[in-house]
């Protein structure tokens, strides 16, 4: 029974050691018919398969017939690894971006110190205040006074802040701030009489406007 050989690769392999179709068949111990028909056809039997392999200095398996690749395959693998490149390519400075972008926004608590003077008494109050993105956290104060905390994520993290004052009136918002920052630091607050705000960012214990309640 014939088996399909891998004729380029006999051509190549005799003209390698500068040999005939004729010399090749006295070292292989085959006809030189034999070698013109392998060499044009691409089949042989196993024992003429053996003797070749044998003559040439190669393994058996090395002779094993494989197709040739269509264009059309070609094609497609070489379009699959343009393809797998170029999904290297943007993977890596998506991962980065990934990354930066995380860590530019991994604070996700925020302090207030909140002072309420009255004419009668003053209050101080400090709240650890938990944020999350895009859902603003909502902490009751005391004589109708709320703030409302919202984080918005981006390469440059920003911390919205309202407060608010409740009364038979109605709601009114009494301070808003936007700050941009990687790190946001604590927060005073600072309510006098007359819902007069002073808002105080970084906290400094010093003779200031929000320091003097």
């Amino acid at each position: 029974m014939d088996v399909m050989v891998n004729k380029e690769l006999i051509k190549t392999l005799r003209k390698q050691k500068n040999w005939s179709q004729d010399e090749l068949a006295t070292a292989a111990g085959l006809s030189y018919r034999t070698i013109q028909r392998i060499e044009s056809a691409g089949n042989c039997s196993l024992e003429s398969k053996k003797a070749l392999a044998s003559a040439l200095e190669v393994d058996l398996d090395e002779l094993k017939y494989k197709p040739p690749q269509s264009a059309t395959r070609k094609r497609f693998r070489r379009a699959g690894g343009i393809a797998y490149r170029a999904a290297a390519y943007l993977f890596i400075p998506l991962a980065l971006a990934t990354l930066v972008l995380l860590f530019r926004n991994f604070q996700n608590t925020a302090v207030y110190e909140v002072v309420i003077a009255n004419p009668n008494d003053i209050s101080t109050h400090r709240h650890k205040v938990k944020i999350s993105q895009s859902k603003a956290t909502v902490v009751q104060l005391r004589n109708g006074y709320t703030l409302e905390v919202e984080l918005l994520y981006g390469f440059t993290p920003r911390l919205k802040t309202q407060l608010f004052h409740t009364n038979e009136a109605g709601r009114q918002l009494l301070h808003s701030s936007n700050r941009s920052a990687t790190v946001f630091h604590p927060v005073k607050y600072v309510i006098r009489p007359g819902n007069n705000v002073c808002f105080q960012s970084p906290i400094r214990d010093v003779d200031s406007g929000c320091a003097k309640v």
